[in-house]
């Protein structure tokens, strides 16, 4: 069958594929008819996704008839019509079987804003307002208890409006991520052009979500790209059977450089 494949960075094709096959008693086999393309496509050629593997086949959004299904499916059968989401859900939890698989939060493209309207979505252009002030005004000031980031590593940066300024203070370090999560790009004049500012809608959410608020990231984000090494806070460590409380007492007076101390165990 013919199907889109990555082969490398600014580089997919249109080749044939072997057919796919049940593997796992969970699976179905669909027929697909019309597939959209995802953003997060998009990552993958632009090159802000690590870890890619030449002859990955693109798509994860798209329409068809099922074909087969394994033994484990009992709500899906050959010849049925179905929609396969960009995101995935387990089908059994609560959540799922209520319908809440995805929502729609901030943007900065009229025609995206205008769909989220249709949908019922409180629409926030960022090249128009600041984001993070519209939403906590609408929360009365609160934030907003759930957040979903749904772009990832490609995230750009206003270009006008009252957030542009904040934006642009951070012009040096977010052209520093970009070097960093896209050392090899494939950008062609304006095609496949990394986002500007990968770590810009993090900030947002982060500022504007309500205490104890949940974030849930279907974005795209780079793995192990370095940009964030959780084991610099580890300022001391010092094995339990010597030293452990001294450690506390230290830690307790909060001396400097130490800010996160860790106890080894040794062998019994």
């Amino acid at each position: 069958m013919k199907a889109i494949v990555w082969h490398d960075v600014g580089d997919i094709r249109l080749d044939d594929v072997p057919e796919p096959r049940i593997q796992d008693p969970y699976d179905a086999l669909v027929q697909i008819t019309t597939s959209a393309i995802c953003g997060t496509d998009l990552h993958f050629v632009r090159g802000t996704m690590s870890g890619m593997r030449p002859g990955t086949v693109l798509g994860h959004e798209a329409v068809g008839t099922v074909t087969e299904v394994g033994s484990g499916v009992r709500n899906l059968r050959p010849g049925q019509r179905v929609v396969i989401p960009s995101t995935i859900g387990c089908g059994s939890c609560s959540y799922c079987r209520s319908g809440y698989y995805s929502q729609c939060v901030v943007d900065g493209h009229a025609d995206r804003l205008e769909a989220a309207r249709r949908l019922g979505g409180e629409a926030v252009d960022f090249n128009q307002e600041d984001p993070v002030e519209v939403l906590h005004e609408i929360t009365g000031g609160t934030g907003p208890d759930r957040v979903i980031d749904a772009v990832g590593v490609d995230a750009e940066r206003p270009k006008t409006g009252p957030a542009a300024g904040a934006s642009d203070d951070m012009a040096e370090g977010y052209d520093a991520e970009v070097a960093q999560n896209s050392p090899r790009t494939g950008q062609q004049g304006q095609s496949w052009k990394p986002g500007d500012a990968p770590s810009q809608a993090a900030r947002w959410y982060v500022d504007a979500i309500a205490k104890a608020g949940t974030i849930s990231v279907i974005g795209v984000y780079p793995v192990a790209s370095g940009l964030v090494d959780p084991s610099t806070i580890l300022t001391q460590e010092r094995p339990l059977a010597q030293g452990a409380l001294d450690a506390y007492e230290t830690f307790d007076r909060r001396e400097p450089g130490w800010i996160k101390t860790v106890l080894t165990v040794g062998s019994p």
